[in-house]
């Protein structure tokens, strides 16, 4: 199986109250001999948060920093770029389940995953996906 991994257990990874679990997630996941993926949409979220203040809900880290920690990211996990059809997928999936306000960047991620045929996502916000995650195997890092 195809696992995305959704921004939160990424940031997980660097925070040092959940590092221990979410490492545990997803080397259980591994174990079962799933994939474990990341898409740009990810990697953006990632640094918006690891380079915002602590004080702001961040990580409070420099951006040469992030920079390091992303590469160390796509050395771990297997890439997929965006390719053709994201938009299409997304347009549908916004206009036929009426996301709207930031539930859309939501529907961004599971169009994504549509277009790359993974089934499931890892996160820790299941509930971010409302309506659409009927769409995806939702794994929680606990």
């Amino acid at each position: 199986m195809k696992v995305l991994l959704d921004t939160n257990v990424i940031v997980g990874l660097f925070e040092k109250a959940r590092r221990s679990q979410v490492a545990h997630a997803i080397r259980g996941v591994r174990e079962q001999g799933h994939n474990m993926y990341v898409i740009p949409q990810v990697i953006y979220e990632f640094w918006v948060v690891a380079t915002r203040p602590i004080h702001g809900n961040g990580l409070g880290l420099p951006a040469e920093t992030v920079a390091g920690k992303v590469e160390g990211i796509l050395q771990t996990f297997d890439f997929v770029d965006d390719g053709g059809g994201i938009y299409q997928k997304w347009i549908g999936l916004v206009k036929s389940y009426n996301v709207s306000g930031k539930k859309a960047h939501d529907a961004r991620i599971v169009a994504a995953m549509q277009v790359h045929q993974m089934e499931a996502i890892m996160t820790s916000n299941s509930r971010d996906f409302g309506p659409l995650s009927a769409l995806v195997t939702i794994i929680n890092p606990g």
